[in-house]
């Protein structure tokens, strides 16, 4: 039976030593003169509020490191500050009063952005999306969740605030004949994952703390706590704050309480009003008391980690990396970093534009060209559909004319309104014509071959296509609403989205293929899909201060993980990346040889795919440590030991830093 002691009596004793048989022992209080709440910690600090909402970060010897801005110009940004969560360089603030996000360099507090606010944003419209009385963030692997606790929900944001989703809660599996709404959430009043994904949910309307699974399944409640206040994760297990007790109560990750600790009071270690929990590396705990104005120090006994392998691939996030004020009505990216878009200005003829970095980096006129559509081939071709005479021009990286397929009319090879154009690698050229309704199939030399499809598939509206690096092609019907895939030789493979029977789609307006995914312009939303139309995640909502896209008409791949949005409204073109966490490499083998153990794995499809980690262990169900880190599909292990047993995992590493699923042991 494990020995519980108060921290009341965790005083340290002489020679700074713990007695053996103190769970928290107490190490000294930092004084904070108008306490209103302990907010959180992160890169070295202590981030606190005062009364009248001043937010501060602190040094571990509680002196002030910098205060953050609470205005920009006449707009208020904090109010009522009630949480705080960092990572990588980025700190976050949750305001209540002004029911947004605050973001702030964690180095120095500079004021960096704000999302949540309903007040135009990222994408425009998004109506539903705006927060109402938050009170709790966390981050975990890119993905910031909020507790959006008016809305009784939690909200899913990219690291500077471009909208995910809301996360949709569901129940454990109830007893046969019986319903359960213990998942369903009454005011998320904080909130907190661990290294596995799990959330943790103070739940304010029945004084529960709600732990869910990576997916958002309900899967049990942390027990013994009469009124929860807060949360802190550590490396070993959860804390909550409990303020009818004024004690500290420490959970493992199996739910299991482990040990309790503090008490209400007026003696050193003791509180009169907890406000705020928080936690750093090396098992220290902090307890904002906001009735004595001071913060108590506690180290803590060292608990049971979370195995780091075997992981889940985790959920994908996206990032905002900046823009170019440029009024472009389409867009093709040439897979290396480049980007060409038709711009808007097209009274005098064609205007066609190379971006590169967010720089204009080259441009040029087409005269009595009216540009609609454009594609880029394998040897820097531009292919561009031209409304003006009903044709398809191919251009030399200079604007040059090199060839012209079509003419205005309704027979094969002839055009009614072309509306988009691909470029196969076998040299086909592809032709979506939304005046003629059809999908044209001609040669590199502009020999027409063929149309698309037959009864089964009648274009209404087809506004998009995208081929993958086998050559599927797909072509986005915005009067079907629905997503048409053909094999390379032209066999229709399947159909998916089906906007008049129930499916995906509100206003699709454009699609990018990639090597793996779907991803759909559907209105202020990109839609992404797995190539056999899975759904995977959505993103992109009105949120505030990342960017501004109220009206986005085109969409985008560079290759990897960016993609790019054309914005009408705003007149801008913005560059967003999507942080991807890959999925288990495949085929995982190991073989012995002379003196080493081979590992080979089938090398990942996705370009976003940087490198491999791989880790070994003496036992198959844990203990793996990182050996090595290898850019190719295979690796040799040299460094053994006679007589010994190992056992190997290997994950992808995305190029946005981001460690995806990890293999099957071998």
């Amino acid at each position: 039976m494990g020995l519980i002691c108060s921290a009341a009596f965790a005083a340290e004793l002489p020679g700074g030593k713990s007695n053996g048989f103190i769970k928290a022992d107490f190490k000294h209080e930092i004084g904070v003169a108008k306490l209103d709440r302990l907010l959180g910690s992160g890169g070295g600090y202590l981030f606190v509020a005062r009364d009248g909402g001043t937010v501060e970060a602190l040094q571990p010897d509680g002196k002030v490191a910098y205060t953050l801005a609470a205005k920009e110009g006449k707009t208020q940004l904090l109010k009522h500050p009630v949480a705080a969560a960092s990572a990588d360089d980025m700190l976050y603030v949750v305001d209540s009063g002004t029911e947004q996000v605050l973001l702030y360099g964690l180095k120095d507090g500079k004021f960096l952005g704000r999302f949540g606010a309903g007040v135009s944003g990222f994408f425009g419209g998004g109506d539903g999306q705006e927060l109402q009385s938050p009170r709790g963030i966390a981050v975990h692997e890119g993905v910031v969740y909020v507790a959006d606790t008016g809305n009784r929900r939690i909200q899913l944001f990219g690291v500077n605030g471009v909208f995910l989703h809301t996360l949709e809660l569901s129940a454990e599996a109830p007893a046969q004949g019986k319903k359960t709404s213990s998942h369903q959430l009454g005011k998320a009043a904080d909130i907190a994952l661990d290294a596995a994904g799990r959330l943790y949910v103070l739940d304010d309307g029945d004084n529960l703390v709600k732990v869910y699974d990576a997916n958002g399944r309900y899967l049990h409640a942390l027990t013994g706590i009469d009124r929860p206040d807060a949360l802190a994760l550590a490396e070993d297990g959860v804390y909550v704050a409990d303020e009818r007790s004024q004690s500290i109560l420490k959970f493992d990750f199996a739910g299991q309480l482990v040990y309790q600790f503090g008490s209400r009071g007026e003696g050193r270690s003791q509180t009169k009003k907890i406000a705020g929990l928080a936690s750093a590396a090396g098992q220290q705990v902090f307890v904002g008391d906001a009735g004595k104005a001071l913060i108590n120090v506690f180290q803590t006994v060292a608990g049971e980690r979370i195995e780091p392998l075997p992981r889940g691939a985790g959920r994908a996030s996206v990032k905002w990396l900046g823009g170019i004020e440029l009024d472009a009505l389409r867009l093709a990216g040439d897979g290396k970093g480049a980007l060409y878009a038709i711009g808007s200005d097209n009274q005098d003829g064609g205007h066609l534009l190379k971006l590169q970095n967010n720089k204009v980096v080259g441009e040029f006129k087409l005269k009595e060209v009216q540009p609609v559509a454009l594609a880029l081939d394998g040897e820097g071709a531009i292919w561009v559909a031209d409304k003006n005479k009903k044709r398809v021009l191919k251009l030399d990286a200079a604007g040059n004319e090199l060839l012209g397929v079509g003419s205005a009319g309704t027979g094969a090879g002839q055009f009614g309104n072309p509306s988009a154009v691909a470029v196969a690698r076998s040299g086909l050229i592809f032709v979506a014509d939304r005046g003629n309704r059809s999908v044209q199939v001609f040669r590199e030399d502009g020999v027409f071959l063929n149309k698309l499809g037959g009864s089964a598939t009648r274009f209404e509206n087809p506004v998009a296509m995208g081929l993958d690096p086998g050559d599927k092609l797909f072509v986005l019907d915005a009067g079907r609403g629905s997503i048409s895939v053909f094999s390379a030789d032209g066999k229709l493979m399947h159909q998916f989205g089906k906007l008049k029977e129930g499916g995906e789609f509100g206003k699709p307006l454009d699609m990018a293929v990639t090597a793996d995914e779907v991803l759909v312009l559907d209105g202020n939303r990109v839609m992404a899909f797995d190539h056999a139309g899975k759904l995977l995640r959505v993103f992109g909502a009105k949120t505030t201060g990342v960017a501004s896209l109220g009206d986005p008409v085109a969409l985008a791949s560079g290759g990897g993980s960016t993609l790019f949005v054309a914005e009408h409204a705003d007149r801008r073109v913005e560059t967003i990346s999507v942080l991807y966490k890959p999925q288990a490499p495949k085929k995982f083998a190991a073989q012995k040889s002379v003196h080493a153990i081979d590992l080979q794995w089938a090398p990942a499809p996705a370009a976003y795919v940087e490198s491999y980690r791989i880790y070994r262990s003496a036992r198959e169900d844990g203990g793996y440590v990182r050996i090595a880190t290898s850019a190719s599909n295979t690796y040799s292990d040299t460094d053994l030991t006679p007589g010994s047993l190992y056992f190997y995992r290997v994950a992808a590493l995305s190029d946005g830093g981001f460690e995806g699923a990890s293999s099957d042991a071998v």
